[in-house]
């Protein structure tokens, strides 16, 4: 967030490229974290309440859950290769004046994908951050009031 604070007040990227890189990584990561840990929740969630007693014991054991989050962020990390592949500063130049012999120079912070790579994200990042967690969450939620009902 300070990267972007400063970009707007500045008005240019003023940071290196690796740091535009780790700038936008963090920023798409914040979009998939919040969805994996929904989904891990509901799962265990589900998993302690409808499961075996073993399945149970391991679910809620905290040394499952953080090879659980330690393994969902390496995944995401996967899903974000064009992030590090495809981020640049980019260079503008303009109002070059002749006379003065000066030019405006605007640096940014950009991710420039080819067409083919930026449409297969998109909808790589749409499928894991939307329609996986939303169907897991459905699953796992509405199984549990059936086993319940099965079980009471």
């Amino acid at each position: 967030m300070l990267f972007l604070i400063i970009d707007i007040v500045v008005g240019t990227w003023k940071f290196s490229t690796f740091s535009c890189v780790a700038y936008l990584v963090f920023e798409a990561m914040n979009k998939f974290v919040a969805p994996v840990i929904v989904v891990l929740i509901s799962r265990t969630c589900y998993v302690t309440v409808c499961l075996d007693p073993k399945s149970r014991r391991v679910a809620a054991s905290l040394k499952y859950a953080i090879a659980q989050v330690i393994a969902s962020m390496a995944l995401v990390m996967i899903m974000l290769w064009p992030l590090f592949a495809y981020s640049q500063v980019s260079t503008l130049y303009f109002n070059a004046n002749i006379t003065l012999r000066t030019v405006n120079v605007l640096r940014k912070c950009t991710f420039m994908p080819p067409s083919e790579i930026e449409l297969g994200f998109g909808i790589v990042s749409c499928i894991a951050s939307y329609a996986i967690p939303l169907g897991g969450m459905i699953y796992w939620y509405v199984s549990v009031p059936f086993f319940l009902k099965r079980h009471a």
